[in-house]
């Protein structure tokens, strides 16, 4: 039988906690990060790595239909608009990213070895502000 281990070598050993227990010790254990031998406080905030606004090359004026996605080896992921502006991806995912970024009416746009680090508790966001060039 393999035996897991946890920090320090210590054994994980199933426990079974009654519903109130089980509750408190996610609240604890979402409340803090282990980061190397310190205790972090984390929030529940979801980041996302990748944060994307885009501009007219020509009038500077904001582009808010943007789309794309954004792709790191096998990994990919949409770029998305929750309520407008800014097209957002790779959620709580550190990574060395390739970004696609498409609107409606501009050439297509993308780069490469956009870093999102890790930053202990979430991924640290990589802002991208992208200039498109009208088609037409």
């Amino acid at each position: 039988m393999s035996r897991k281990h946890g920090v320090g070598g210590v054994p994980l050993v199933p426990v079974v906690l009654a519903p109130a227990s089980a509750a408190l010790l996610l609240f604890i254990l979402a409340g803090d990060c282990y980061r190397g031998e310190e205790l972090e406080s984390c929030t529940a905030e979801y980041v996302y790595g990748i944060r994307v606004t885009a501009s007219d090359a020509r009038t500077g004026q904001p582009v808010d239909s943007v789309s794309g996605f954004v792709r790191e080896g096998a990994y990919v992921d949409t770029l998305r608009q929750m309520w407008g502006p800014p097209a957002q991806a790779a959620g709580e995912r550190p990574g060395t990213y390739r970004v696609h970024v498409r609107a409606p009416g501009y050439a297509p746009w993308d780069t490469a070895g956009v870093v999102a680090p890790d930053n202990g508790c979430h991924v640290g966001t990589a802002k991208l502000h992208v200039r498109l060039t009208p088609v037409s």
